[in-house]
């Protein structure tokens, strides 16, 4: 499973980590890579873009306890992280498996327009960068500062709307009727 923007062979899956000081220190640690790249105005590197993908969320950890530990620019969208969450990996490569022979039928224009409402960091989209996918193109949407900037970096052919899902659909009505898949 390669990055979200497409397959490589040589990047190894980063495991999904369960633990709370592993799941902890992978969210600082992405946290910081994404500052560092952002600041810096520059991609990811492939090392990066795995240590960006196991980022969890901060439901069930204690933010308060490291805040401290935080990137100052991502530190005042903390208070949000709370309820974050992420969708375990294993459970959105099953969905594209089973969504896959059902895409020849959405495909009706060339490419099958896909909106992720919820996006996160990306883990429904991630395997849809695998071979047998290539028609498949994401709109995401995100509202936490954190997890779209993440997005961003980790799937730059992506557009991304960092925003609440009520505020894309009132913003953007051109896309009723448009979307093949959600």
């Amino acid at each position: 499973l390669g990055v979200l923007d497409g397959p490589d062979e040589e990047a190894p899956e980063p495991r999904d980590l369960s633990k709370v000081r592993e799941r902890t220190d992978a969210n600082l640690r992405a946290m910081q890579v994404t500052s560092d790249a952002q600041r810096q105005g520059r991609s990811l590197t492939q090392e990066e873009q795995q240590e960006v993908l196991r980022y969890s969320g901060w439901g069930g950890l204690s933010i308060e306890k490291n805040l401290a530990r935080m990137p100052a620019d991502l530190k005042a969208a903390a208070v949000g992280l709370v309820h974050e969450y992420y969708t375990p990996s294993d459970l959105t490569r099953q969905v594209a498996q089973l969504l896959r022979p059902l895409l020849a039928g959405l495909n009706k224009v060339g490419t099958v327009r896909a909106l992720e409402p919820s996006a996160g960091i990306g883990r429904f989209l991630q395997p849809f960068a695998d071979p047998g996918y290539e028609d498949v193109r994401f709109t995401a949407v995100e509202m936490s500062p954190v997890s779209a900037a993440m997005l961003r970096l980790t799937a730059p052919r992506t557009t991304v709307y960092e925003m609440p899902l009520e505020e894309f659909v009132t913003r953007h009505p051109e896309v009723d009727g448009q979307l093949d898949l959600l």
